[in-house]
């Protein structure tokens, strides 16, 4: 039998026999782990809806502790990607998602959960207008790539600062933001990045006026890009902006 079959077959029979809590662990004892954890956040999630239907906030609360206890980590990956991907049709709640992806990640120390959690910071850069509030999430994502430093998450990090020099009308604040790319290209010097600090750099030289500096900026792209391999064309293909 499949396990998911089987997983249904036992929620199935669990609810039709309405089990207490200690009669559901007795008939489920003799399963893997991987299926009881499965069967009891099922079983509970049916309790949790039908409180909430009910309005009995305190049985609500004291399930939604219950499914936490036997929330894996496999799970919890599922649910981040599924708020993940609900934003996707709501942008206005990226924010919300984030957070709550965050309070996930809190309970499960996964890569998999804080690559997502930088995917929707990212993602709220693009619809920030304050660059400082942007620089402000590229900051927070960076806190995850300290903890997990993947290239994935380097990347998401690069994507926010690039989101910031979109909006900053100050040429050194600009310019400082392509250098912090700089610094995520030095420990994860991949062409995805290297891109991300071109076109910051080249933001930065549009609105510099001392002319000295703006061509130092515009040698700077073409350096970063010989040494990528990369042609404006890449720089120019699937820009992220606000």
């Amino acid at each position: 039998m499949e396990l998911q079959d089987r997983i249904e077959q036992l929620y199935q029979a669990a609810i039709k026999r309405d089990l207490a809590w200690d009669s559901l662990h007795e008939f489920l004892i003799s399963e893997p782990e991987e299926i009881r954890s499965a069967v009891i956040a099922l079983t509970f999630a049916q309790g949790l809806s039908k409180a909430v239907e009910d309005k009995a906030d305190g049985q609500a609360d004291a399930i939604r502790l219950m499914l936490r206890r036997h929330e894996t980590t496999s799970s919890a990956l599922e649910k981040a990607e599924a708020l993940y991907q609900s934003s996707w049709d709501d942008p206005s709640q990226l924010f919300q998602v984030a957070d709550r992806i965050e309070e996930l990640l809190r309970r499960h120390n996964d890569s998999n959960i804080a690559l997502l959690l930088a995917k929707a910071l990212c993602d709220a850069t693009a619809r920030e207008p304050d660059p400082r509030q942007k620089e402000a999430l590229a900051e927070r994502i960076g806190e995850l790539r300290y903890r997990y430093e993947t290239p994935a998450i380097a990347l998401e990090q690069a994507i926010a600062f690039f989101n910031a020099t979109t909006t900053q009308l100050d040429p050194v604040l600009c310019e400082t933001l392509a250098q912090r790319i700089g610094e995520v290209l030095r420990l994860h010097d991949t062409p995805d990045i290297a891109v991300f600090q071109a076109r910051a750099l080249w933001n930065a030289a549009t609105i510099q006026i001392d002319l000295t500096r703006r061509e130092v900026l515009k040698k700077s792209v073409h350096d970063l890009l010989v040494r990528h391999n990369l042609t404006a064309e890449d720089m120019a293909r699937d820009a992220q902006v606000s």
